[in-house]
């Protein structure tokens, strides 16, 4: 595969956007920096465990939109 063509998520684009949002309303209220992934998964509604298995810092989290 060459870099030009599109990869397909393992979410669902509007799952993925809407958690996207979220994670982008809970930074902004709280900071990057003091922002958790908790308080991520809780603002989603899935366990921390879920949101870990698809992201593994707020970093990669941040960047993925």
């Amino acid at each position: 595969m060459s870099s030009d063509e599109p990869v397909e998520p393992d979410i669902p684009i509007p799952e993925l956007e809407s958690l996207f949002d979220t994670s982008i309303r809970v930074f902004l209220e709280k900071g990057i920096k003091a922002a958790t992934m908790k308080d991520v998964s809780e603002a989603v509604g899935v366990s921390l465990a879920a949101l870990e298995g698809r992201f593994t810092s707020k970093r990669r989290k941040a960047s993925s939109g």
